[in-house]
């Protein structure tokens, strides 16, 4: 069974890891035949990688594949290798080629890698060093590519050099500087010219600022730009809004215009605004084009204007975004038709995008082992926005499937209602579980990133091949809990699935009662936090806990298995075995507890592009009674491996239990998965 294991394991793994890699310099085609794919040679590679100059030129070289050869193909393959070169550094590369036949051959001269030692500057009184230099910070490349102390020194690339001081003569002229001069950069090498010091001359010019602004037609609407630097982007700035402005009180066909008058005497500048209102508009009616499977009544009602309403510019613009936010239109657009003085009717075009998506999920568990999942969703149910989702899930352990319908409008474009069903069986280490759950539920975004979760839960639940030495009444079949729920929960990661900075807060509160349902009483609490730091760019602390508890509310010292905690597994305390920490009976049965505790610290760090290394330390417990935490602790100790994909991690980790084994059989545990452990 082991063997049988490891193999599925790698199977699996290479499955996954597949569909991200190339195969040869074409992956992704079908595989030309060998008379008419080129065969490309490289001479004089030292310091690059091949695959990095195939990638580069991997466009052009296709090209020459498909013109049979194009020696035009083989030059625009040279340059673009060169920029790659250049961009790392070598400053003085060449690429040079020869073709014969199917065959092209690059000859790479690399020539020295120059790091950008220093920048300065001279001629500014204006903005220190400290101001300009950051734009010089275009790439940073560490001693051997892994940094040196922390400190990140950029390679000299010309190209991005030209680009910085080009950024640095920006920054003056939106600071008023109209008459800013940046001469061409001096450099000095050193012997081998591998090591670039550069010094930025700087013409400053005056400070031209805005002395008045007079605006005519209209009122102003507080510009505020009396003492502020000129540039030329002020006087389209000023039109902008006033213009904005006048449609926000409906005027929608206003005209304004707008200029800046210098004075190079006294580098002050007068901004004129002109403007011609026009009269306030009414709306008539209403067209939508484009849709498909939309109703248009649907798209209608997300316009916050009626007919014979003044057409107010933020009104449009909510309705824009409502359209935006339902998801199903990838672009929209407003446009006014003039039917009268002061009338016009609103045409709306947009363009759906596919509502309906079925995805196919293949992966590994350590305890569940092969496991895979298939869900259909319809975020256009009915033509009205309703979300429909189905999910078939199974595992060599356990099967399910979920029902959810979402109706995203019907209190507001804050709060989703949801009511979603679900079966589920999963053989369990001590027990065999069947659940049996309804739910209806709300959430609100509070703002920020704060959101709340509210609702009634049904669930009926039942434990069979129960082993160990349990009480009859924990041997009970199907129990049922009803009650109501609250979730609060604060994301502030930087990303869901590969976090590198921020914190997840959560914190839940159950109740489950008879008199909505149940046969159970008791409380719910449970809180989780997570925070990440980010050391550098290659590293990442992860910290995080979480602490359950279950409380009977009518007079029992207990609630049956199949309401209890466990901690082990792949995503909990990794030195034991699925539900392999916890109280055990006399046969050395887990039989769960009623409050479970574990934190985790997890150093992970990059290692070669997308594979990483991590370093952790688990601790939990499980106590028998509810708030208590007078049980033993279980350690874990470990390392594992990840390799990162766009939606998360493939995660081996090996771990090391130094103390109480409990049910676990081993004090190692090898753990293979999906996503972070938390």
């Amino acid at each position: 069974m082991s063997c049988l294991r490891t193999t599925l394991l790698v199977t699996l793994l290479v499955l996954l890891v597949a569909p991200g890699c190339q195969t040869g310099l074409f992956g992704g085609d079908e595989e030309p035949s060998r008379a008419a794919m080129p065969e490309v040679r490289f001479v004089g590679i030292q310091a690059v990688d091949r695959s990095d100059l195939e990638d580069a030129a991997l466009r052009e070289l296709r090209s020459f594949r498909e013109r049979g050869g194009s020696r035009a193909d083989a030059a625009d393959a040279a340059y673009a290798m060169e920029v790659l070169l250049r961009e790392r550094g070598f400053h003085e590369s060449r690429v040079t080629f020869d073709v014969t036949g199917a065959l092209v051959t690059f000859t790479v001269h690399e020539g020295p890698r120059a790091l950008l030692a220093t920048v300065s500057f001279t001629g500014h009184d204006t903005f220190s060093d400290e101001v300009l230099r950051p734009y010089f910070d275009f790439r940073g490349e560490g001693f051997l590519g892994f940094g040196l102390l922390g400190v990140e020194v950029p390679v000299y690339d010309t190209e991005a050099l030209a680009g910085a001081v080009a950024q640095v003569e920006t920054h003056y002229l939106l600071a008023g500087f109209q008459d800013v001069r940046i001469e061409d950069p001096r450099v000095v090498w050193n012997a081998d010219r591998t090591r670039a010091d550069v010094t930025v001359p700087i013409r400053e010019g005056r400070r031209y600022v805005v002395s008045s602004v007079e605006v005519v037609g209209t009122r102003d609407p507080g510009l505020g730009l009396v003492g502020e630097p000129y540039h030329v982007r002020v006087p389209s700035q000023a039109a902008a809004a006033v213009r904005r402005a006048l449609r926000e009180a409906g005027h929608q066909f206003a005209e304004v215009d707008a200029e800046g008058v210098p004075d190079p005497a006294t580098a002050r500048v007068v901004v004129r605004v002109t403007a011609r209102p026009g009269p306030v508009v009414r709306l008539g009616d209403v067209r939508v084009d484009g849709l498909d499977r939309t109703q248009p009544g649907f798209v209608r009602g997300l316009i916050p204007v009626e007919r014979g309403d003044v057409i107010a510019g933020p009104r449009l613009e909510r309705g824009v975004n409502h359209l935006f936010r339902t998801g199903l239109f990838g672009n929209v657009r407003t446009d006014l038709k003039r039917t009268g003085p002061d009338t016009a009717d609103l045409e709306i075009q947009v363009k759906e995008l596919p509502a309906r998506s079925v995805e196919v999920e293949a992966g590994w568990g350590s305890y569940e082992l092969a496991r895979g999942a298939v869900r259909y969703r319809d975020d256009n149910l009915l033509g009205i926005n309703r979300i429909l989702e189905v999910e078939a899930s199974g595992s060599l352990r356990s099967r399910g499937l979920e029902v959810n319908v979402i109706d995203p409008w019907i209190l507001g474009s804050k709060t989703r209602v949801s009511v979603g069903a679900a079966w589920l069986f999963r053989e369990e280490p001590t027990f065999d579980r069947t659940t049996l759950r309804f739910e209806a539920a709300m959430r609100r975004d509070l703002g920020g990133r704060w959101r709340l979760r509210a609702g009634y839960e049904l669930e009926l639940e039942r434990a069979s091949n129960v082993r160990g030495e349990l009480a009859p009444e924990d041997r009970a079949g199907f129990v049922r809990t009803a009650g109501i729920s609250a979730d609060l929960r604060y994301d502030g990661r930087d990303d869901p699935f590969l976090p590198r900075r921020g914190t997840l807060l959560n914190g839940r509160v159950f109740w489950s009662t008879p008199a909505l349902g149940a046969d159970l009483e008791y409380l719910e609490l449970d809180a989780t936090a997570v925070t990440y730091l980010e050391l550098d760019a290659d590293t990442v602390l992860a910290v995080g806990g979480s602490l359950r508890t279950r409380k009977p509310l009518d007079g029992a010292e207990t609630l049956p298995v199949q309401q209890r905690y466990f901690l082990g597994g792949e995503s909990s305390v990794r030195s034991f075995e699925e539900q392999a920490l916890s109280p055990l009976d006399t046969t050395g049965t887990a039989t769960g507890g009623l409050t479970a505790l574990e934190a985790h610290i997890e150093l992970r760090r990059r290692l070669i592009k997308d594979l990483h290394g991590a370093l952790f330390y688990d601790v939990g417990l499980v106590g028998r009674r509810a708030m208590s935490l007078d049980a033993e602790l279980g350690h874990a100790v470990g390392v594992g491996l990840r390799y990162h994909l766009p939606i998360g991690p493939i995660r081996i980790d090996v771990a090391y239990g130094p103390g109480e084994r409990f049910a676990a059989t081993s004090r190692w545990a090898v753990h293979a998965g999906f996503g972070f452990s938390f």
